[in-house]
């Protein structure tokens, strides 16, 4: 009983000894830095990783492929005052990454958001759907489906005129082009849209 109470009382030493050297409080210059990695997606086929991260301050997609020397790394560096989201392959060499960024409507400020389509071979890309010159539309990166048996779309959820903006249809979107098809007309009452199984 005496060897028990003796060898709590190390165990208990032992943790109290550990709890007590509390780690600093973070500097402010802490809270204004970005994570290292915000977000990464593995490709379909799982040969490469697409990964949103930050390098010298700045938001970059870095594309590296596994199980091998790369070399010279693929990436692309984000815009001013843009905000990754999350990142996604759609299929084997097409990435769809969504981004939002303030800006300013009739003096009001507010947050659009955006779908960045990039080729990982080319490292070339766009922006996937953007509204007529003369529109405005808020919310250009509303997926209602990845469309997991079709890796060329994705259904999307926006309205093609001002009249419709607050009644989104949903279309079948090219991942490359940003070509779409009609599937479903807006209604009163409905902001989102989802799939079944």
């Amino acid at each position: 009983m005496r060897i028990l109470s003796f060898i709590s009382f190390i165990f208990l030493s032992i943790i109290l000894a550990t709890g007590t050297a509390i780690a600093k409080a973070p500097t402010a210059e802490m809270f204004g830095k970005h994570a290292r990695i915000h977000d990464a997606a593995l490709s379909p086929d799982a040969s490469e990783l697409a990964i949103i991260e930050s390098h010298k301050g700045k938001w970059v997609i870095r594309i590296v492929k596994l199980g091998e020397d790369t070399g010279a790394p693929r990436l692309i560096g984000l815009g001013e005052k843009v905000v990754p989201g999350w990142i996604k392959w759609a299929n084997d060499t097409q990435i769809l990454i969504d981004l939002t960024q303030s800006q300013k409507y009739q003096q009001l400020p507010i947050q659009v958001g955006m779908i960045y389509t990039l080729n990982s071979q080319t490292m070339k890309g766009k922006f996937l759907i953007k509204p007529k010159s003369h529109q405005f539309r808020q919310f250009n990166n509303i997926v209602v489906d990845f469309l997991a048996d079709d890796p060329d779309h994705i259904l999307m959820s926006f309205s093609n005129d001002d009249s419709n903006n607050d009644e989104p249809d949903v279309k079948r979107v090219n991942v490359v082009t940003g070509r779409y098809d009609h599937v479903a007309t807006g209604m009163p009452n409905i902001q989102w849209w989802e799939t079944d199984l």
